[in-house]
């Protein structure tokens, strides 16, 4: 068992080329960098970082034969229909949105909405929207990136050449022999 699967399980997807979503495989992050982003779709300050994230994923995956970076949408939405709206704009992965790993996430890594409610009081001190989160295979923290900076700086503080998952990294050539990346829209090749 690869520890994506412990972390993520089998909850994590990404749009096919078909434009529905598929389960990704824990080898999909072997030699990649992982961020988790914590946000949601009707929040102004993630409507702001938006369109500098998705060009640095884009750019930064475009001119590799494999993917450097990846992005695992964790939703802090309102309901699942406005999950689904914000997703559908979004080159990464995602969590479920009805999933214990989403939840899970939320409350590991401490982050809140102050609309949003689980049913507890919290007392741990705990980071607003939107956070972008570099994590290591276990999910331990490696980064947890100041989005309060312009968006075109905070962007440089993610060390992604050398905070890399374990694993062999394989050129989208050979991983697409196996099936998977022939259905799931990677972005710029």
């Amino acid at each position: 068992m690869l520890a994506s699967d412990a972390l993520f399980g089998n909850k994590v997807m990404k749009k096919t080329l078909q434009g529905t979503y598929a389960p990704v495989p824990a080898e999909h992050f072997a030699g990649v960098s992982v961020a988790l982003y914590f946000a949601k779709l009707r929040h102004p300050k993630c409507a702001r970082i938006f369109p500098s994230l998705k060009q640095f994923y884009l750019t930064t995956n475009a001119s590799n034969e494999r993917p450097s970076v990846e992005i695992v949408y964790v939703s802090l939405d309102e309901d699942r229909e406005t999950f689904e709206r914000a997703r559908s704009m979004m080159p990464w992965c995602s969590v479920e949105y009805d999933s214990d790993v989403r939840r899970n996430l939320i409350n590991r890594y401490q982050v809140t909405d102050e609309e949003m409610s689980w049913g507890t009081t919290r007392k741990l001190p705990s980071f607003k929207l939107p956070q972008l989160i570099v994590i290591g295979p276990h999910g331990q923290q490696a980064g947890r990136l100041d989005l309060d900076q312009p968006e075109e700086t905070f962007i440089h503080h993610w060390d992604y050449r050398h905070n890399k998952w374990p694993g062999e990294a394989r050129p989208r050539s050979a991983t697409a022999a196996r099936g998977w990346e022939n259905q799931v829209a990677l972005g710029p090749r």
